[in-house]
């Protein structure tokens, strides 16, 4: 005897076992999926943390005037964050600092186009132009 499923489907008494499979392993997915986007949203947490820390360690350096040490981590941190404005923001200021005046200019565009009402980074940007020359 075969019954219609939804009206679209014919089935055979002996293709419920593999519905109910399937119907299992569609649950076992959901659940999945859960768990995923826990362990997702917890790593994307851990990894804030983790940036925001090595602001924090970049900032002291950067206040001690020690580019040598703030530079790379400046630098980790865009590779993770390309967009972070204070990043870009002191890496440019930290470059700038340190000589290298035409390698600060990219991070200080990319600071004015992120936050183009905070003229700080365009002080900056005005100043490695105006000294690159």
């Amino acid at each position: 005897m075969k019954r219609r499923c939804s009206g679209r489907l014919t089935l055979s008494p002996g293709s419920q076992s593999a519905i109910s499979s399937s119907r299992c392993s569609l649950v076992i997915c959901g659940y999945v999926l859960v768990i995923m986007s826990l362990v997702t949203a917890k790593t994307a947490s851990a990894a804030h943390e983790d940036l925001t820390s090595q602001l924090k360690q970049a900032t002291a350096y950067h206040e001690q005037a020690n580019y040598a040490r703030s530079i790379p981590i400046l630098k980790r941190i865009l590779q993770q964050s390309a967009l972070n404005y204070f990043a870009n923001l002191l890496l440019g200021e930290d470059l700038f600092h340190s000589g290298d005046i035409q390698d600060a200019i990219a991070p200080l565009e990319v600071a004015c186009r992120v936050r183009p009402q905070d003229a700080t980074a365009e002080v900056y940007l005005a100043d490695a132009a105006a000294t690159g020359r």
